[in-house]
This record gives structure tokens, sequence and C-alpha cells, in this order.
């Protein structure tokens, strides 16, 4: 059973926050990435196994349940799940160590990739919607809201990489003062 930890973060709350107020309008996809590493001291110890590769799908079977908790609260009821399993060499003995899965919601479809051979690391979630999208990185508690532009919309594609640079500064000032302050754990 998970332990739904990234879903009651202050980036998700925020998120259902604009969401509530159609910030972005209908939601048609939601796009979540959970990259990890496991320690690899670990994966050739010579005494036991890891106790994730007694799980009933692997090690992939201890993460996989993160992002299908995020995106399955926006696909509604799921009509079909496509998934397609790979081994990039990172795991021994031909494990999965790279899943994608395509999900048909009756609401919006979902893509989630949750890969153990992936980096950089990354936990994110983008929620694209007709408006606009809600982008969220877990590992740096950042979250931004892109809409389209009504108007200059060549000027805004232009500034926008600054824009997000700028806005990516501001919200590390300010995780950096919860932690500071022990509201946030680092």
């Amino acid at each position: 059973m998970p332990d739904f930890s990234l879903f009651f973060t202050d980036l998700m709350c925020r998120a259902r926050e604009w969401l509530a107020a159609n910030r972005i309008g209908r939601i048609v996809c939601v796009e979540c990435a959970y990259q990890t590493r496991l320690d690899r001291a670990r994966l050739e110890e010579p005494k036991a196994p890891p106790w994730l590769f007694n799980l009933p799908a692997g090690p992939l079977h201890n993460f996989v349940t993160h992002p299908l908790y995020l995106v399955l609260q926006f696909t509604g009821p799921v009509r079909a799940v496509h998934i397609v399993p790979r081994h990039t060499g990172y795991l021994p003995q031909g494990l999965t160590d790279n899943l994608d899965l395509l999900i048909d919601g009756t609401d919006c479809s979902a893509l989630v990739n949750v890969s153990l051979a992936a980096q950089p690391t990354q936990v994110g979630l983008v929620i694209h919607g007709e408006k606009g999208r809600i982008i969220i990185d877990f590992e740096s508690f950042q979250i931004a809201l892109e809409k389209a532009p009504a108007r200059f919309g060549s000027v805004v594609r232009l500034l926008r990489p600054s824009l997000h640079g700028l806005a990516a500064m501001l919200q590390t000032g300010r995780t950096g003062m919860d932690i500071v302050r022990k509201r946030l754990v680092p």
C-alpha cells in the first residue's frame, strides 16, 4: 500500500487549488516521471539481495505506486493501460529497470515513467489543461503555472526561460527560508 507521501505536499495542495480555480481549464493529460536510483553497493551485496528483489514485480514494484496515486486522481476510472517494461542494463539478471505506462482514463489520459536507470533523478508531475499547465518538481520543491499567452505570444515564448529562472530563484529562496525555520525538512 502506498504511503501517499507526495499527495499531501504543499505543492500538490497548491496545484489542487489552482485546478479548483480553473486556472488551466479542463485537464487533457497528466505526465509523471518517477526516476530514482538504488545504491549500487546494496545491489551487489553478496549475502542476500535487497528486499525489493522479493516483491512480485521486482524493485520497480516499490516505486510505481507513487506516480500512480498522483495521476489516477485526475484520470477518472481507468479504461485501459498499456505497459512497456524495459531492461536497460542497470539492474542485474535482465530485471525490468524502466517502465512506461499509458493510462486511458474517462476524464483524461496519463503518461507515467518509472525508472531506476534514467539520470539525473527526478520526481515530477505535469498537468496539462486546455488553457495552460502546472509543472511540479517534487525534488526541488518547485511549482509553476504556465498559461497560454493571450497577447504577445512571440514575446512571451522568448521570455519564458528567463521568467522560469526568476520564478525558480524566488521559490528556492522561500524553500531555503522554510528549511532554516524548520518548516521543511531538506
